[in-house]
């Protein structure tokens, strides 16, 4: 009986910081236990330089690209833990398990490229933004019963996970000078909406039918949907892609029976 609690927080010199809290409570017949975490990060700008050759073009031969890129963003853990107990034979059980994120990752390129003669031919300035969410949420309550009989056990139990997988980029293109090929010429915008939700019910009976002899049965189910559409824009254009939407659903079903006897030492 009682409880017991911490917090914490926690900052870095790269630009992570964050905190969180744990508590532990048990009272009479109830019982319950959390944990919770938050941070955020924002990461300095980190430089790059690139130099290509290219052997077989003579109007696209030397091409530079420098610029800097960055991440930021927020991410979550937690988790809970209940029960009560509604009598000596009856238990019922819960679980929580969140994880969440939300990463954005900028950059900013400049890029020349150079004939054979070392003369320009073509330059332009690339900004992208990306964006990605992720995580997962898990669910489990659980129902116990007992009898009188000894090692006589119903169990019944749910679960429900989520799991979330999000994106979006963004490429903007700016003081395009020269000869640029089309296909680079182009802003680029993606918005993708995926994630998977599972349901499972479960139902675990154990009866003891005479000393050293037990049968044990049980039904599970599972429904799994899984789904992902994308959407692409080029210089503000819907480009329509049917094979870019994505669904699948399943359907899984069990079940089992087992019979356990103990003669002497066999």
């Amino acid at each position: 009986q009682g409880y017991t609690g911490t917090i914490r927080s926690n900052a870095g010199t790269l630009g992570r910081w964050g905190g969180g809290a744990y508590l532990s409570l048990k009272s009479g017949k109830f019982g319950i236990t959390g944990n919770y975490n938050y941070n955020r990060a924002s990461s300095p700008y980190s430089d790059s330089y690139m130099e290509r050759t290219n052997s077989i073009s003579h109007n696209e031969k030397y091409m530079t690209q420098t610029g800097r890129s960055k991440y930021k963003g927020p991410f979550q853990f937690g988790t809970l833990e209940a029960s009560y107990e509604i009598d000596s034979l009856n238990l019922v059980s819960l679980s929580v398990e969140r994880f969440n994120g939300d990463m954005t990752n900028l950059s900013n390129y400049v890029v020349d490229m150079k004939d054979e003669n070392h003369d320009p031919y073509y330059s332009y300035n690339r900004n992208s933004k990306s964006t990605r969410t992720f995580g997962s949420t898990d669910l489990n309550v659980d129902y116990q019963h007992s009898t009188h009989r000894k090692d006589e056990l119903l169990t019944i139990s749910y679960k429900f996970d989520h799991n979330p997988n999000n994106s979006e980029s963004n490429t903007l293109l700016e003081n395009l000078i020269g000869a640029v090929p089309g296909i680079l010429s182009q802003s680029q915008k993606n918005i993708n909406k995926a994630s998977t939700n599972e349901h499972t019910a479960q139902i675990d009976y154990t009866y003891p039918t005479r000393k050293g002899q037990k049968i044990e049965a049980g039904i599970k189910y599972i429904l799994r949907k899984s789904n992902s559409e994308t959407d692409q824009w080029q210089n503000d254009t819907l480009v329509i892609n049917s094979s870019n939407d994505f669904k699948h659903t399943q359907n899984i079903y069990s079940a089992y029976v087992s019979y356990e006897m103990k003669i002497r030492k066999f």
